[in-house]
C-alpha cells in the first residue's frame, strides 16, 4: 500500500508513520530522511523489526553514518540499526555511435595524478554525433556501492571510528568501492576518465592519494611565506576570483584559487591552508557539498561561505551545517577582510598531517 503526504489535507507524515504502524508491515519505504524527525522514525521503524528502507543525500554509503549522526541519531542505535547502506551518483553516458577510443593524454594523466590509480592504456572520448545531438553523451550511467553493515563495520561506528576510517577498512578488506565502480565504467568505455575524476575520484582523495607528503601544516606554510596565512578562494566566476585575490593579498595574505569545490578538493589534499572562503552556487561541487566534505573528512579548516542568494533562511543554513561565517555578495572589501580576521583568529591550530590522515 502506498501512501503520500498531504499536509493541506492534514494528512502528515506522523499521521501516516502512524496508520502504517497499526498494519504491522514487514517492510516500510520511507521516501527520504532529511531531517530530524523522519531520521528518528526510521531508526525506530527498524529497532521494533520492520524492514525499513529510505534515501538520503550523502557522498559515499559510509559518510550515511556521519549525516544520521548530524540529525541527532547515536552512533550505539545506528551499529545495531543499519543492515547496509547503498550509494549511487550519476556519470554522463558516452554515446555508443561516436565515442572515439584513444591512448590516454597528458591532461587525462594529469587529472589522475594526485590519486593511486593508473590510468586505463585506452579511453573513449566525446565527439557528437546526431543520435546524441551533438554532446557526445546519451543518458547517464549509475556508479554505485554497498556499505555491508557487517559485526567488523558495526563495531567501528559503535566505536565512534571517524568515517574516513571506516571507509578505509572497507577499501582495505576488498570491498568493491564507488570509486572501482567508476573506474570500471572508464575502461569498459561506458564514462569518460573527466567525468569519473569530477564525478566521483576527487571526494575520495584522502583513500586514493598518493600520500607524498606534499601536505604541510598551515604553521609552517606561514613561516615559509613570513607569517603569512594561507586561503584557498574557491569560485567559478573568473572576475570575482581574481579580484577577491587582490583583497586578500593586498591584507597580506598567501592565496590560492580553484574554480569549483572538485579542484578545491584537489587542493585541499596537496597542501595546508588556514582558511577556506568559497562561494555556494558553483558547477560540480558547490559550496555546501565543499563545507560537508572539509568537515568529513576532518580537514581542521574554518570555512566561509559565499553567495549573491538573498533567500530568507540560507545564512542560517550555512551556520547550521558549519560554517565559520557568512558573507552576502557584492562583496563589501572591509566586511570581507573583518570576517576573515576573524576566522582567522578563531581557527584552532591544524594538526600534523599524520593525525589529520587519522581523523579523516
Amino acid at each position: 500500500m502506498q501512501q503520500q503526504v498531504n499536509e493541506k489535507a492534514g494528512v502528515t507524515f506522523e499521521s501516516l508513520l502512524k496508520i502504517a504502524m497499526r498494519q504491522d508491515p514487514d517492510v516500510i519505504f520511507l521516501g527520504e530522511i532529511r531531517d530530524a524527525a523522519s531520521a528518528k522514525a526510521a531508526l525506530d521503524l527498524a529497532s521494533t523489526g520492520h524492514l525499513t528502507i529510505s534515501t538520503m543525500h550523502t557522498t559515499n554509503a559510509a559518510s550515511a553514518v556521519f549525516r544520521l549522526e548530524r540529525l541527532g541519531i547515536s552512533r550505539a542505535i545506528l551499529a545495531e540499526s543499519l543492515l547496509c547502506v547503498v550509494a549511487q551518483k550519476l556519470v554522463r553516458r558516452l554515446c555508443p555511435r561516436c565515442a572515439r577510443e584513444a591512448p590516454a593524454a597528458e591532461e587525462e594523466r594529469r587529472l589522475l595524478a594526485p590519486f593511486a590509480i593508473a590510468p586505463p592504456p585506452l579511453v573513449r572520448r566525446p565527439q557528437g554525433c546526431a543520435a546524441c545531438g551533438g554532446s557526445g553523451y546519451l543518458g547517464r550511467e549509475a556508479v554505485c556501492e554497498i556499505m555491508d553493515c557487517d559485526p567488523p563495520v558495526a563495531e567501528r561506528i559503535r566505536s565512534g571510528e571517524p568515517i574516513g576510517g571506516i571507509r578505509r577498512f572497507i577499501r582495505e578488506r576488498g570491498d568493491f568501492t564507488i570509486v572501482d565502480h567508476a573506474l570500471d565504467k572508464v575502461r569498459r568505455g561506458i564514462a569518460s576518465l573527466p567525468d569519473a575524476c569530477a564525478e566521483v575520484f576527487a571526494e575520495e582523495l584522502d583513500l586514493y592519494s598518493r600520500g607524498g607528503g606534499a601536505a604541510e601544516p598551515p604553521t609552517a606554510a606561514a613561516a615559509a611565506q613570513g607569517g603569512r596565512r594561507a586561503i584557498l578562494l574557491v569560485d567559478d566566476d573568473a572576475n570575482t576570483r581574481e579580484l577577491l585575490r587582490a583583497y586578500l593579498q593586498g591584507a597580506g595574505c598567501e592565496v590560492a584559487c580553484a574554480e569549483d569545490g572538485v579542484r578545491a578538493l584537489l587542493e585541499l589534499g596537496s597542501r595546508r591552508f588556514d582558511l577556506v572562503l568559497s562561494d555556494m552556487n558553483m558547477p560540480q561541487l558547490d559550496g555546501m557539498k565543499l563545507l560537508e566534505m572539509v568537515r568529513q573528512k576532518g580537514f581542521p579548516i574554518p570555512v566561509l561561505l559565499m553567495t549573491a542568494d538573498s533567500a530568507a533562511g540560507v545564512e542560517e543554513e550555512c551556520l547550521r551545517h558549519g560554517a565559520a561565517d557568512f558573507i552576502r555578495k557584492p562583496i563589501d572589501k572591509e566586511v570581507l577582510l573583518l570576517r576573515v580576521r576573524r576566522a582567522l583568529a578563531q581557527a584552532p591550530l591544524a594538526a600534523p598531517p599524520a593525525s589529520r590522515a587519522q581523523g579523516s
